[in-house]
């Protein structure tokens, strides 16, 4: 295809100068890198939200194009192992941290940070899915690895609205488990109980902040909130059990005690997805085109344009949304 002079991006709030916002970028500000990929579908995460508004911790450089997932087709290759008209998804990597991400009408790529769209995916429902819904499905991998039956106590799932939570949710049901959402939003209930909870609870889960150990609530779970919560959850978890840790929203400290490990013979699983190999990546997508019904992904997926990013953004970050947010390219 012939390639426009210029193009639409999302940058990153310069803390400095306070710019930055939906943008026209010349097409020779990306950089030179293995794929030339016309993005169709791309996403909000938390980190995306945080970026936005020039959270230094988030944003490495500037300028910088957001957006750490990113579903298109290829334009133009420099190596072998894709080709022009190629379906591609890469997330991860860097993209909207160091290097310019997925929140743009085009994007330069390694191919090391692509694979090729799965079969009978599209593009928009790689998005639905993206980090998240990698993440998602790592948790669900490490606790399946452990052992966790289909038959004992619910799988507590924290943050259950968020965009790991809500597919975590969807991937434990469908595997057969009873799925424990905690959650914050108390209008929320419909929504989790159509991804598959069978209960919702709030996120006061201690009987007491002094108790070491707590009542066997639950045989496992998928924690995406950390802090006071996980370290309750811990304390809930039936012998042998396991949690599945993957976010940090309520903090990243934890106070807990040695106890639960110890006398209940407890395992805590941390989950990392930013850089995990390709082909983790392929097989996790698999995965969840196989286990979620496609009413699930039009109930977790909210598409919106390029122009709504801001109004999205503070949302995300003020906890305001559920599900996932996907951003038509």
């Amino acid at each position: 295809m012939r390639l426009p002079k210029s193009f639409k991006a999302v940058l990153a709030t310069d803390p400095i100068t306070r710019t930055g916002g939906v943008v026209d970028l010349d097409i020779d500000d990306l950089s030179k890198r293995d794929l030339l990929v016309k993005v169709e579908y791309s996403s909000i995460n938390y980190k995306d939200g945080l970026a936005f508004f020039g959270d230094e911790k988030i944003v490495k450089t500037h300028p910088l194009v957001l957006g750490v997932d990113l579903a298109g087709e290829v334009i133009a290759s420099s190596c072998h192992e894709f080709k022009p008209g190629d379906k591609v998804v890469a997330m991860g990597h860097g993209l909207g941290e160091k290097y310019f991400g997925g929140l743009a009408e085009f994007a330069s790529i390694d191919a090391a940070w692509a694979f090729p769209l799965p079969n009978e995916m599209s593009t928009y429902e790689a998005m639905v899915y993206g980090t998240a819904g990698i993440t998602a499905q790592l948790c669900v991998d490490s606790l399946l690895n452990h052992g966790i039956k289909t038959d004992g106590l619910p799988i507590a799932v924290s943050g259950g609205t968020g965009g790991v939570g809500s597919v975590a949710i969807a991937l434990l049901n469908s595997l057969g488990y009873n799925v424990t959402a905690i959650s914050r939003k108390t209008t929320q209930d419909s929504f989790l109980k159509k991804l598959g909870a069978t209960d919702v609870i709030g996120n006061n889960i201690a009987e007491s902040s002094k108790s070491i150990l707590l009542k066997r609530r639950f045989q496992a779970a998928v924690d995406t909130v950390g802090g006071r919560l996980l370290a309750d959850i811990i304390r809930s978890v039936n012998d042998y059990g396991a949690v599945a840790c993957c976010g940090n929203v309520a903090g990243s400290q934890l106070d807990v005690s040695l106890m639960p490990f110890i006398l209940r013979g407890i395992s805590l699983l941390g989950v990392e997805s930013i850089n995990t190999p390709k082909e983790i990546r392929e097989n996790a997508f698999r995965k969840l085109k196989a286990n979620i019904k496609s009413d699930i992904v039009s109930l977790i997926g909210k598409p919106i344009e390029l122009k709504e990013i801001a109004t999205y953004a503070s949302m995300i970050v003020k906890g305001e949304v559920s599900g996932r947010i996907v951003v038509k390219l």
